[in-house]
């Protein structure tokens, strides 16, 4: 999907999820590959996905913002904020105050506006919020740990999977995408999703790792 241009609108926005997909294909066989350069090997995505961008600006503009060389440092800053974490551990405490993580939080929202001045730059992004993220929870902020913000947190990507329908009023010429009955239906079906869907495959999930795990016990034990 994200080297689709002309695909359904409906669908459009998975294009990140296929996105997703291929980080987790290609991020394991680089540490198979790499490991001791793991971090190297994110800096060089950092470099190399801005120049992506331009390239694709220049020859394949509908792809700049979706194609997966094009948006790939985004990604590796977040694998970035994983590998640096005992560094960050050590930064002075003030940086984790609430005038810096409002500063820090407020500049991550203003690098997305400005960044789309030039796709070059795009890269500043991901690095921002990821610095905000890391404030955010070494802080334990109120504003994103409590229930209520947990609990949508939660519902996120049933409600990404489906506001597309609804939300897209532009695109749709349905009466569901109307404000307000289009987000009612819209969390209507994320908790559908979460509940009948994505809960009962957790479950099944983590009972097929707890066998797996048995089965390499008895198997060590047999041995």
């Amino acid at each position: 999907m994200c080297y689709a241009t002309d695909g359904p609108w409906v669908l459009g926005h998975l294009w990140s999820l296929s996105v997703e997909e291929q980080f987790y294909f290609f991020w394991p066989l680089a540490l198979v590959a790499g490991f001791g350069i793991r971090k190297k090997t994110c800096w060089a995505v950092m470099i190399i996905s801005p120049i992506a961008r331009m390239i694709y600006a220049r020859y394949a503009p509908g792809l700049t913002e979706y194609a997966f060389p094009a948006v790939a440092d985004s990604l590796a800053a977040g694998c970035l904020l994983a590998l640096h974490a005992p560094e960050l551990r050590r930064l002075p405490g003030w940086i984790y105050r609430a005038p810096f993580a409002a500063a820090i939080s407020l500049g991550a929202v203003a690098s997305m506006y400005a960044s789309h001045r030039s796709p070059l730059i795009w890269g500043i992004v991901p690095l921002t919020i990821a610095g905000a993220i890391h404030v955010l929870v070494v802080r334990r902020d109120w504003v994103l740990n409590n229930t209520t913000v947990v609990y949508v947190g939660t519902l996120s990507y049933s409600l990404y999977l489906f506001q597309q329908p609804f939300l897209a009023q532009a695109a749709s010429p349905l009466k569901w995408s109307a404000f307000p009955i289009n987000v009612l239906l819209a969390v209507v079906m994320a908790l559908l999703s979460h509940y009948i869907v994505e809960r009962p495959m957790l479950r099944v999930g983590r009972q097929l790792n707890e066998r797996l795990i048995r089965w390499q016990k008895q198997d060590v034990v047999t041995v």
